[in-house]
């Protein structure tokens, strides 16, 4: 049988045997390595160049003041610039210029720095800043400083005053819209895992923001200081140009009221003994759309987490679960229903609930040791009782031989690690995972979920996990919850009943092998798939 094939919409009937061929181009030809990019030139070149480029502008020079001989104070030679030069030195007055010129713009542009870096840090890190202050500093930037001259020997005369003015106001603007910019490259991570540590607004801006927008910060300031001795020529040429002279315990280890909460794509159950120490009663989450409607990510949620109990939260995406997750964390509000944690509503971020990003969100200008103090020291505990609590948790998880090393310097495991001992430093009731080992691979991603059962095992904290791997679900949880999606809600809740762990040990690998692990996989990968079916049913309309 002959089968004939449609011809495409996309293709209009054209068939690819009917196709021209495409015009070919020379190919490149060499080049010499003087005109080649970014290749090395021979040491020879690379000298004559360097010296060239100080003879030839000499020599420029030169025939240009040979040019209008006759007229030595429109160009004199270089030779007699510097014979000009040492007189002023000899009789002292190139030294109080100097200083003069020198004086004039440390006070104009270190005036335009004292100003610009909080105002950017104001614009930067509040919205309402950026409002009330964005526009008129955006204008004013792009007005030429010298179009205030008039102003200011109005304002100020024509002494030293005003010449100080118009340093400020050529240099002040744009490092302050520099400022502002730095600022917003903060990851957004950094400033929540701060808020969950117990920052408060001012020690967010002066441990996190500042540190990270710093060099940064330096290189803008570095780089308009250029300006500042620019407006200084500028200075000069005004009527009066004369004026360049002056005129717990013994155990520091965490308390056992921790809890861990997996979030990963599925149901929310609840188990364990003890009271609850996370719930959600009718929990709902609506966002705002850019036109003007209403999507809801979460509704009629109800879950409840026992004290030392691991859950983890599966589903789909758009299921809710990082949603779900930063209600808990206190990151975001409900829009309906209630989070207690212990039977306290839920108001804001807190070290009682420590939260572990995908991106681990480490503090990359701190090293190892002082991460993992970074919650510690918002807290009254002397610096004997901190070190010896950071030293605990370094050896608990692995890092006491890199404890001077920056992020950088780390592995995406080890950077896990980090954020994970951070957040257990502070002894929260409640950790957070948020999808902590996605970006891992296999290899890595099955080391660290033996380094989190075994950490959960020692400190007895809760912990909540969001995570879209249901073998790590498994794996991992005491119960796996099973979250449908549009709107987020509870779809299943299994318990994670598996044979004892041999010799009374710790969960290892080789119970992935084992036929109860692969039948409770199974009955969670099909509660997955169900709801995001049936999901997918309902988008198309059948």
């Amino acid at each position: 049988m002959t089968v004939t094939r449609e011809p495409s919409a996309a293709t209009d009937g054209a068939d690819r045997a009917s196709w021209g061929p495409l015009p070919r181009r020379r190919p490149a030809r060499r080049v010499p390595a003087l005109l080649a990019i970014r290749t090395p030139i021979p040491t020879t070149g690379r000298w004559t160049l360097t010296v060239a480029s100080v003879v030839v502008p000499l020599a420029a020079w030169q025939i240009g003041s040979m040019l209008v001989d006759g007229q030595p104070d429109f160009l004199p030679s270089p030779l007699e610039s510097v014979a000009a030069g040492v007189e002023m030195a000899r009789t002292g007055q190139l030294w109080s210029d100097t200083a003069a010129t020198v004086g004039r713009v440390l006070r104009g542009f270190g005036l335009a720095v004292a100003v610009s870096v909080p105002l950017g840090l104001l614009m930067g890190s509040f919205q309402a800043g950026r409002a009330a202050l964005e526009p008129m500093i955006g204008l004013l930037r792009y007005l030429p400083a010298s179009a205030f001259i008039p102003l200011l020997i109005i304002w100020l005369g024509l002494g030293e005053p005003s010449k100080v003015a118009l340093i400020f106001i050529a240099t002040v603007f744009f490092n302050t819209l520099m400022t502002a910019n730095l600022v917003r490259t903060v990851p957004a991570g950094l400033i929540d895992v701060s808020y969950t540590l117990g920052a408060r607004r001012s020690e967010v801006l002066r441990k996190v923001i500042v540190p990270h927008s710093l060099p940064g910060m330096i290189d803008s300031i570095r780089v308009n200081a250029a300006a500042a001795w620019n407006f200084v020529v500028v200075d000069r040429d005004r009527p009066d140009r004369g004026g360049d002279r002056p005129g717990a315990a013994d155990d520091p280890r965490p308390g056992r009221e921790v809890g861990i909460v997996t979030v990963t794509e599925g149901a929310v159950a609840t188990s364990g003994p003890g009271p609850s120490l996370v719930r959600l009663d009718g929990v709902g989450k609506d966002f705002r759309t850019i036109a003007g409607g209403s999507l809801r990510a979460l509704d009629g949620v109800d879950l409840a987490v026992r004290r030392g109990e691991f859950v983890c939260l599966v589903g789909a995406s758009g299921s809710g679960k990082s949603t779900l997750l930063s209600l808990i964390a206190g990151l975001s509000t409900p829009s309906r229903g209630t989070v207690l944690l212990d039977g306290a509503p839920v108001t804001g971020p807190g070290p009682d609930r420590g939260l572990v990003l995908q991106s681990g969100a480490v503090y990359p200008r701190r090293t190892v040791e002082r991460n993992v103090a970074f919650g510690l020291e918002l807290l009254p505990v002397s610096r004997a009782e901190r070190a010896r609590r950071v030293a605990w948790y370094l050896t608990e998880t692995g890092l006491t031989g890199l404890r001077h090393a920056l992020p950088k310097q780390l592995s995406g495991g080890q950077r896990q690690r980090v954020a994970i001992a951070r957040a257990l430093a502070c002894e929260p009731r409640v950790l957070l995972l948020d999808e902590p080992f996605g970006a891992l691979d296999v290899q890595i991603k099955e080391d660290m979920q033996l380094f989190v059962r075994r950490v959960w095992a020692d400190t007895g904290t809760t912990v909540v996990t969001v995570t879209h791997d249901v073998e790590e679900a498994v794996f991992l949880g005491q119960r796996v919850v099973v979250l449908a999606s549009d709107p987020g809600r509870v779809a299943a809740d299994l318990p994670v009943e598996l044979p004892p762990d041999r010799d009374g040990g710790p969960r290892d690998l080789a119970v992935k092998r084992l036929p109860e692990f692969l039948t409770l996989r199974a009955e969670v990968e099909d509660q997955v798939r169900a709801n995001h079916q049936r999901h997918a049913a309902a988008g198309s309309g059948g």
